[in-house]
């Protein structure tokens, strides 16, 4: 099951879920304003560094990794 059919079997029985989406979706746009590297950037530059949140910016998965092959 994707998560985005997930979410909309939670909307239905939590109503807070939509205002949590809401937040996490400004939280990504506000990280990414903050990561993009140049003072002008276009589009495809902000939903690329959105995007690399995703695969990058999960922190616990870097640390758990790293943890694993320290022992």
């Amino acid at each position: 099951m994707k998560r985005i059919q997930i979410l909309e079997l939670m909307k239905a029985e939590d109503p807070r879920i939509p205002t949590a989406v809401a937040a996490n979706l400004e939280s990504a746009l506000v990280a990414a304003l903050l990561l993009v590297r140049s003072p002008t950037f276009s589009d495809i530059e902000l939903f690329l560094t959105i995007t690399g949140l995703s695969y990058h910016g999960i922190f616990h998965l870097s640390v758990a990794s790293a943890i694993h092959l320290a022992f």
